[in-house]
């Protein structure tokens, strides 16, 4: 249950935090994906003026501030995520187009992998060193929100509850993954030159398949998080329970990435954008 707190303590109200469970407490405004990822998302240099982000819904496209958020944690839960929120922050790509990652690794970690297809990029990096906790425990943890919200909760997340609370247990660590779910990151890129047109690209967590054997996805600035269970898992490159690898991979070669670039190229455009036409 929510209710509003006491008169003078603007938007706040009480309600029971889904994650530790803390009761009658103080709920924050709580980001489903990271606000840091709107930030990157806005374009200071676009034709018609505004920076705002550009949202594409069925129906069309619309420039707007809207960001998806709603009362959902406590505020020590809400510091707890953000601390994880914070480290992936600094490996996603910046706000002028570089990847933080590479900071982070030596040219010569990035391997090139068996079978790549001919004429593209596809390499992949042992990130061991890194705080695969962290990282792991962020993707977890936007699966989870974007599962347990109630606004703007995306109909295309089709997670089971025994799954989502699998996610919860180990954003909280108090248990580990189960034994065939896996969480996996794939860096998007152009090239060799580690850049990327899909920097800024943020999309909500949604399934490719449901079930006991099911797969999920969420892009945010530029990072492609993989949720993997049952035989779609991937323990070869998980970064809770296999050989901690990033992949880096060419956009082009990545069909979520290519479905959603087609996808926005074909909806029209709406308000000012089609205006600027």
């Amino acid at each position: 249950m929510i209710r509003p707190v006491r008169e003078g303590v603007e938007s706040a109200v009480v309600g029971d935090c889904p994650l530790c469970g803390a009761t009658g407490v103080s709920l924050c405004d709580s980001h489903i994906l990271p606000k840091w990822g709107y930030r990157r998302a806005r374009d200071e240099t676009r034709a018609n003026g505004s920076p705002d982000p550009i949202l594409f819904r069925t129906g069309g496209a619309v420039q707007t501030s809207f960001q998806i958020k709603e009362y959902l944690l406590c505020d020590n839960c809400e510091q707890r995520l953000g601390r994880d929120e914070d480290y992936v922050s600094r490996l996603a790509y910046q706000e002028n187009g570089t990847l933080g990652l590479i900071q982070q690794l030596k040219a010569s970690a990035i391997l090139k992998r068996e079978g790549a297809p001919a004429g593209s990029y596809l390499r992949s990096a042992d990130v061991g060193h890194l705080d695969c906790g962290a990282i792991s425990r962020f993707a977890a943890s936007v699966f989870w929100r974007a599962h347990v919200a109630k606004r703007e909760r995306p109909a295309s997340l089709k997670l089971w509850k025994p799954q989502s609370e699998a996610l919860r247990q180990f954003v909280l660590a108090k248990s580990p993954l189960p034994r065939g779910m896996c969480l996996s990151l794939i860096v998007l890129v152009d090239g060799e030159d580690l850049t990327s047109v899909h920097s800024s690209t943020m999309t909500m967590p949604a399934s490719g398949a449901k079930g006991d054997d099911s797969f999920h996805q969420f892009v945010v600035a530029g990072l492609l998080f993989h949720l993997t269970i049952g035989s779609f898992s991937s323990p070869g490159v998980c970064l809770v329970c296999g050989h901690r690898h990033v992949i880096f991979q060419n956009w082009k070669t990545v069909r979520v990435a290519m479905d959603f670039s087609k996808w926005a190229i074909s909806r029209p455009l709406k308000g000012r954008l089609g205006k600027g036409r």
